[in-house]
């Protein structure tokens, strides 16, 4: 193993340009398709910038170390919100172009420079939330999956579909055929995932997928995995995926790790939710849903189970910390779970905090309210993954836009927050102090790095368009009329009017998820003074 050593920023900037380069190429109505080949596998077409980013590595070690920085900024996003990974590299991108020029022409350090913008843009956040609108309407919520679509009709109606059934518990599958659809299955959903990563058994989307899966839940530790050994010769002889739900540590855990990497045994590990009675509630109704007995090692540290002492759900998605299981039909039983959801209106009547009464009622809508599962079809298998990779997109935008609110979209809100900051318009930002960080040299700088950077997003969307020249006067044009005024891009010539009025709207969590990963990443890029990396004898 050699070592890779470089003090010019300038070789890890060039694969972080070629990162933004490649990513931005796919935002806005007439972004371009990214083409993807991987070894042993189908070539694919995808306008997914989390994709993109996750794909694209740089052959030269130091170049790649900059592209990867940004592909961090991009996957952060798509963790927390789902979407707007391209703008987060459009951001990011605004951030770093001139950061050094701009530091130097101001005579100003770098690392007081960083802090200075991040300030600014955790101002500009808070801000944005102020001019934010809720998402109250079936047509606002059509024009979120529209846009996150890139104006697919069919799948937007079912999207709507979906979340109108049930937005919380929604599903994606791999469907038959050429049309997709919808089905309902009964579900209950939790909030924890995977102990570990390395349990994810599908890789592209980063989550564990597995059918008709057994179920082994307890309280308390497992840490002996002499109790599991004549269980994994029944799953392993008899070909079947199962779940571990419970703590399990120590020489457990790293059986269950070695036997899934060494591809003997299908399994996994998620960690209970809640603590206290709310994880004795979540344990019951594992075992309403599942048909499992949940043992408890507390009170017997020996387990000895068999295959018939299980639970078995017909399927369980876990991604993002968060995990729904999918009910076999024969072992749901209508009264039971009727006298479960009466059990939580009972318990919500005693409950003293609004958190537990949130709880209470959550699961309600869990027991009761099933799971939306759409099914992804499309002509090729090409066409199939990347309708899969564009209702995702689409199912989170909905999600977020729900609990957050909408802004202005075609990333005007932002453009006009940075022509605000560029002109330092005390109107714009009346009731706020943003402007008051911008009167010193730090603050001169900083002004001139966010507005460049917030107005990125729009200027590379209107680029893609074939309108790289008309940029700077549309955000001009623009600018003057109402906050909530913005250009539709479906068009060229774009047409203008009032975002609602022309369906054209960004989710409000999305957009503060890209400010604030975009921010994190571009200090890092910017801050490093040196690269050092591995590299084998084979790849000198």
């Amino acid at each position: 193993m050699k070592h890779l050593y470089s003090k010019n920023q300038e070789d890890w900037m060039s694969g972080a340009d070629i990162m933004v380069d490649t990513v931005t190429q796919t935002l806005g109505p007439f972004g371009n398709n990214i083409g993807i080949q991987r070894l042993m596998d189908t070539p694919f077409w995808t306008k997914d910038g989390a994709m993109v980013a996750k794909e694209l590595v740089l052959p030269d070690p130091i170049q790649n170390f900059g592209a990867r920085l940004i592909a961090d900024a991009a996957q952060k996003t798509a963790v927390e919100a789902g979407d707007g990974t391209t703008t987060t590299v459009a951001i990011t991108g605004g951030i770093i172009k001139n950061f050094d020029i701009v530091a130097n022409k101001y005579g100003v350090d770098r690392a007081r420079l960083y802090y200075r913008v991040s300030e600014v843009m955790k101002m500009v956040s808070d801000w944005l939330k102020t001019k934010s609108k809720p998402m109250d309407s079936k047509e606002l919520l059509e024009d979120v999956v529209r846009i996150s679509l890139n104006g697919d009709t069919k799948l937007t109606e079912l999207v709507v579909s979906a979340y109108d059934q049930n937005s919380d518990l929604v599903i994606l599958e791999n469907g038959y055929g050429v049309d997709s659809y919808l089905s309902q299955v009964r579900g209950y959903k939790f909030e924890q995932g995977v102990q570990n990563a390395l349990f994810n058994n599908n890789i592209e989307n980063s989550c564990l997928e597995l059918d008709n899966c057994y179920i082994l839940a307890f309280r308390g530790l497992l840490s002996n995995p002499k109790f599991l050994l004549p269980l994994f010769e029944q799953l392993s002889g008899a070909n079947k995926a199962f779940v571990v739900i419970g703590s399990v540590v120590g020489a457990a855990l790293d059986t269950l790790a070695i036997n899934k990497m060494k591809g003997l045994l299908n399994c996994a590990v998620l960690l209970p939710p809640y603590s206290g009675w709310k994880r004795d509630e979540f344990w019951n109704d594992l075992e309403l849903i599942s048909g499992c007995e949940v043992y408890d090692l507390m009170a017997s540290p020996e387990l000895s189970v068999t295959m018939d002492e299980l639970g078995l759900v017909k399927k369980i998605v876990s991604k993002n910390n968060s995990t729904i299981v999918i009910s076999e039909d024969e072992r749901f039983v209508q009264d039971n779970i009727d006298a479960r959801i009466a059990y939580y209106e009972n318990k919500k009547l005693s409950c003293e905090s609004t958190f537990d009464t949130e709880f209470c009622s959550r699961n309600i809508a869990y027991l009761s309210g099933g799971t939306t599962s759409i099914h992804i079809a499309g002509q090729t298998e090409t066409e199939q993954r990347d309708n899969r990779l564009k209702v995702e997109d689409a199912v989170s935008a909905a999600r977020v836009a729900g609990e957050s609110g909408i802004l202005p979209g075609c990333g005007i809100a932002l453009a006009k927050v940075g022509y605000a900051i560029k002109k330092k318009d005390k109107k714009f930002f009346k009731g706020s102090n943003i402007l008051s960080l911008f009167n010193d040299d730090i603050g001169k700088a900083a002004q001139v790095i966010v507005s460049y950077a917030l107005q990125n997003p729009f200027r590379l969307l209107a680029s893609n368009a074939g309108e790289s020249n008309e940029v700077w006067e549309r955000i001009g044009t623009i600018y003057k009329k109402d906050f909530w005024t913005t250009y539709d891009y479906s068009q060229v010539p774009p047409k203008i009017g009032n975002a609602l009025d022309l369906g054209v709207v960004d989710p409000l969590g999305v957009v503060i998820s890209a400010l604030n990963n975009a921010t994190a990443v571009g200090q890092m890029v910017k801050m490093a003074g040196v690269h050092i990396s591995d590299y084998s004898d084979t790849e000198a």
